[in-house]
């Protein structure tokens, strides 16, 4: 009795480990490009491992068209996003830097500099980061702001925050316009800007991570989420939402819409297209797209302009 008792348990075992058995089969092809597969790649099934993944240092360039949160002008951009992997000083610990430059259509400056931190989970499958930066931007005056980010990325999304804060001065005013009327009657207008310190947030994914377009050169992404900014003196706070959807293909072309709305600004839209050049490939090693290590040196998200607001403000004897 007891003998037939062990056979049907070890009977009963080989049958639940040999689907196990085949499903291992099955992935061999892919755990064999890489020793660090089960550590670095997400266990998702769904997921891909099949494009290679490389220092992704990226110079690019980029043009937005439309009206965004805060100005009206269009924009082009000139950066550069180093991460490579000899800024690790540990296998799960990645380092970079980012630096941006634009001007607007109306010869108007900004820029970016930051960098961050992020590390590898593997055994949460989650990348965690934390990101900061000094932002410029020149309109009727000078302004600088600091922002922080936090970021968890996955094998099925993103999720990421961000906060700003602007230092210095926060409101320029423009030169005096006058008008005179009959009877001795005269009406002043100036222009007012102010810049905002706000937080904003995002969820975002593609459809590459999961399983859509595996293996292919293009891949479709999106992103919604929510922002805040806080008006000081005469100004009303600014709440609302935008979303994203855009088209990457490989790490060469970029083409992306954005839209939004809020109770100051209304609605917005936007178009951009980009180009990227990568370089520093010298530690290239097979992966997937949602790779652990390839997660942890994409470029930030984040709102790279700084949000003004400018209204006509008037004095009269009338």
């Amino acid at each position: 009795m007891f003998k037939s008792k062990v056979t049907g348990l070890i009977f009963g075992l080989s049958l639940s480990i040999l689907p196990l058995t085949l499903q291992a089969e099955t992935y061999d092809d892919y755990s064999t490009f890489y020793d660090g597969y089960s550590q670095d790649c997400c266990c998702d099934q769904n997921n891909c491992c099949c494009n290679d993944c490389c220092d992704p240092n990226l110079l690019y360039v980029q043009h937005t068209e439309g009206r965004g949160i805060g100005y009206n002008e269009g924009y082009t951009t000139l950066g550069l996003f180093y991460a490579p992997y000899a800024l690790q000083w540990d296998e799960n610990v990645q380092l970079f830097l980012d630096v941006r430059g634009h001007i607007f259509n109306n010869r108007k400056c900004a820029a970016n500099a930051g960098g961050g931190i992020r590390y590898i989970a593997p055994c949460l499958n989650k990348v965690f980061g934390f990101n900061a930066y000094y932002d410029y931007r020149q309109d009727q005056g000078d302004y600088n702001q600091f922002g922080l980010g936090v970021e968890m990325l996955g094998c099925d999304f993103d999720l990421r925050a961000n906060g700003y804060l602007v230092v210095g001065s926060h409101t320029h005013i423009g030169p005096e316009r006058r008008f005179d009327f009959e009877d001795g009657f005269f009406a002043n207008v100036r222009s007012r800007e102010q810049s905002f310190s706000g937080i904003d947030a995002e969820l975002s994914s593609s459809l590459r991570r999961w399983g859509v377009f595996c293996c292919c050169d293009w891949d479709i992404y999106g992103g919604i989420g929510p922002y805040y900014y806080r008006g000081g003196g005469c100004e009303r706070n600014i709440l609302g939402g935008q979303f994203r959807i855009g088209a990457r293909y490989l790490d060469y072309l970029t083409l992306e819409v954005r839209a939004g709305y809020d109770n100051i600004f209304r609605g917005t839209a936007q178009g951009t297209i980009g180009l990227s050049i990568p370089f520093g490939y010298d530690d290239c090693q097979p992966c997937c797209n949602s790779n652990l290590k390839c997660l942890a040196t994409q470029p930030v998200h984040r709102n790279e302009i700084i949000v003004t607001r400018k209204r006509c403000v008037w004095d009269s004897n009338f």
